[in-house]
């Protein structure tokens, strides 16, 4: 292992490296098989060789694996080994194969992604949180980068590396470091709280919802300003479709001041859920429906959500969900809102219709051809 770029066939631990995940300015992220159990699949993390000769640099990196083993929790990316292998420190994690967050946000952008969709990983992300924050331990870099899919769709935190253990039950002064887009403004004068996870966590629903940052700013200097100073543009002023009550709780959670925020994130959390429905779900189907008539899709998403927020087990919204992603070319999403549908409803020949149609799109002719003739058996 020559050098940093130079992993790729080689063996750490018992581990092949197979693929670059992601190269931060830390360490780099791989994709690795197991000689011996070829169908365990693992991501790598191994730190870069210029920290190589920091005691400092080394005992950081191998901090992180010690904290991921610590706070075991369903929501927090498990950790199952570590070592150090020719020199160089490593340590293996589950593999997340449906990505990050910022890869949602690139699918559906220039569109905020769904609010169902929203909620659920906010709330996965929100947990983890808490149980980090209840043995003292914050973040400081959540960003959606940092949040990953596993492979049932479960949102799990991750990257611990800059995290540390508050000195205090309420603040405790740091290095200015993290991400400027979401940061809190006490981050930005060198103190923490488990709010300032709050802030970023606030920071990122933001983006969730409206498929922009509260904050944009050309250096880390405006930046800090603007989330000091600046109220961000109201959410429902960019997504008309947003309740209202999860506006207001993204925008306290975006308080200046600490005392102005919630008390912690599970009361956030709670609050993002609060809005009640004024429509049955049947109206919101009809809505979206109409909506997906005259080719407003993303809106008939969000009607379409909001009948399963009413209704979690409603397969005929499903199934029209799976309808709009469909003609958004979102066709994973597409797929798994008919095969929820079909889970619901297994006599639901228009959700196998619908499978078959984008097991086609996604030339996987065999399994389409098997969802076609089960659509026939049941309309027959």
């Amino acid at each position: 292992m020559a050098n940093d770029n130079n992993y790729i066939g080689k063996q750490i631990g018992n581990y092949r490296i197979v693929e670059e995940i992601a190269n931060g300015s830390f360490g780099g992220v791989y994709r690795g098989v197991h000689i011996y159990l070829t169908k365990r699949v693992v991501a790598i993390k191994v730190l870069h060789r210029a920290y190589l000769g920091s005691q400092k640099d080394r005992d950081n990196f191998l901090q992180e694996a010690q904290l991921l083993e610590m706070l075991k929790h369903p929501y927090i990316l498990p950790i199952y080994d570590v070592g150090i292998e020719d020199g160089i420190p490593y340590f293996v994690v589950e593999y997340a194969p449906n990505g990050s967050l910022r890869d949602h946000l690139h699918e559906h952008f220039p569109h905020p992604m769904p609010v169902d969709m929203t909620l659920t990983a906010l709330t996965q992300i929100g947990q983890a949180l808490s149980h980090a924050h209840q043995q003292n331990i914050i973040h400081r870099d959540l960003k959606p980068e940092n949040i990953l899919f596993n492979s049932r769709g479960d949102a799990l935190l991750a990257d611990f590396g800059i995290a540390v253990l508050l000195s205090t039950p309420r603040t405790t002064p740091v290095n200015i470091i993290g991400s400027p887009l979401y940061m809190a403004p006490e981050q930005f004068d060198g103190m923490i709280s488990k709010r300032s996870d709050q802030y970023a966590l606030a920071c990122i629903a933001y983006e969730m919802v409206t498929a922009r940052n509260p904050f944009l700013a050309p250096d880390a200097v405006s930046m800090a300003l603007k989330h000091k100073t600046e109220k961000p543009i109201a959410p429902t002023q960019i997504n008309t479709y947003l309740p209202l009550p999860v506006e207001r709780a993204i925008l306290k959670a975006l308080s200046k001041e600490r005392s102005d925020r919630y008390p912690d994130v599970p009361t956030f959390i709670a609050a993002l859920h609060m809005f009640p429905s004024q429509k049955t779900k049947e109206q919101w189907l009809d809505e979206g429906k109409t909506l997906l008539d005259s080719e407003h899709y993303q809106e008939a998403l969000v009607a379409y959500e909001r009948a399963l927020q009413i209704d979690p087990n409603f397969a005929d919204a499903y199934d029209a969900r799976g309808d709009a992603c469909c003609c958004l070319n979102r066709f994973q999403e597409a797929l798994a809102a008919f095969e929820r549908a079909i889970q619901l409803d297994p006599t639901y020949a228009h959700a196998y219709e619908g499978k078959g149609n984008i097991l086609y799109n996604l030339k996987r002719y065999q399994e389409a051809l098997l969802a076609y003739e089960r659509a026939i058996q049941l309309d027959s």
